[in-house]
């Protein structure tokens, strides 16, 4: 059977076996090297927003510190009744300013709704246990129009100040995780040692997750938060505010009690890798096929043409011709 097939053609055949044989065995040694590759450069995507975010957000929160810090000076070389908290909150940019004593009653306040005397209950119940140690941030809110919000405090001698600032710029400047697909995310979460809870603070998330309670520390929803309770920077598989599975790299603010914190649905964004780098290799395997086949059938008919003539003229010769 073999014998009736032209030269040109077992060529050809065996170039072709060859050419597949190459491709299966190089496809099955680098697969898992580019699939391990792709992992490693989304970590590497992972770490650097992250690393981004938490730089810019301990700018924000090291700039509300000082500024906090300022006002209280100014209180201190005057007094706290003759504080111009109008002149300071217009100066900063902030929505209130407030002054409350170590109970958490306003004793002075640039807020027209929020009476002398009464509770900033607002502002959070660790208020009182956290102003006095370092800089205390609430959680964030929303107003009615959507407009984010939290509150800053420190202690002056034995009153505290409490800023109320907007956050629409500066969750706007964060870098998002696009880069790392559809299922991409970047969050900033709060845990309140006082009470042991995380919360989200990304606006994008109060929306998405409307009504989320607070997560207990132990909770597996937690535990991105857990994670940097344990170390302050780090990455690896964890989960989210929804218990999916998560390759995430965090880092913890060294001001404040924030966790900033990227990223992505591992199952869903490891399959799509494999499927795209497989889609490559078929593709890729396809072209090189076709070149090999091509390239077989010209070397092929230039190995035997020169045989064929030859197998003319002795043909002729013995004819006599």
């Amino acid at each position: 059977m073999f014998r009736n097939i032209h030269i040109s053609t077992k060529i050809t055949a065996l170039v072709l076996l060859l050419t597949l044989f190459s491709i299966v065995s190089i496809s099955l040694f680098t697969l898992k090297i580019n699939e391990d590759a792709r992992l490693e450069e989304s970590t590497v995507v992972l770490e650097s927003v992250t690393s981004s975010n938490k730089a810019m957000a301990e700018q924000f929160l090291i700039r509300i510190q000082k500024a906090l810090t300022l006002v209280d000076q100014a209180a201190q070389i005057a007094t706290i009744d003759s504080l111009q908290l109008d002149e300071w909150k217009d100066k900063l940019q902030w929505q209130q300013l407030s002054v409350c004593d170590v109970k958490g009653t306003v004793i002075r306040t640039t807020d027209a709704d929020l009476a002398v005397g009464s509770n900033l209950t607002d502002a959070g119940t660790g208020l009182l246990e956290l102003a006095g140690q370092q800089l205390y941030l609430s959680q964030v809110k929303k107003l009615s129009d959507g407009q984010p919000y939290f509150y800053a405090a420190v202690t002056s001698g034995d009153h505290v100040l409490v800023a109320k600032i907007d956050l629409t710029k500066f969750f706007a400047s964060l870098h998002h995780a696009k880069a790392l697909g559809a299922t991409g995310e970047a969050l900033i979460l709060n845990h309140d040692p006082s009470t042991n809870k995380v919360i989200i603070q990304t606006p994008g998330m109060l929306d998405a997750v409307s009504g989320l309670k607070p997560y207990d520390i132990s909770d597996a929803r937690a535990t991105i938060a857990r994670l940097a309770s344990e170390k302050e920077t780090g990455t690896g598989l964890a989960r989210d505010y929804r218990n999916k599975q998560v390759m995430t790299a965090w880092a913890k603010t060294t001001v404040g009690n924030w966790v900033i914190a990227t990223k992505y649905d591992y199952p869903d964004e490891v399959a799509a890798a494999k499927k795209a780098l497989r889609e490559i290799y078929i593709m890729a395997g396809f072209t090189i096929v076709a070149l090999a086949v091509l390239f077989a059938m010209i070397f092929s008919r230039s190995l035997t043409q020169p045989l064929n003539q030859m197998r003319n003229t002795l043909e002729m010769v013995a004819k006599g011709v």
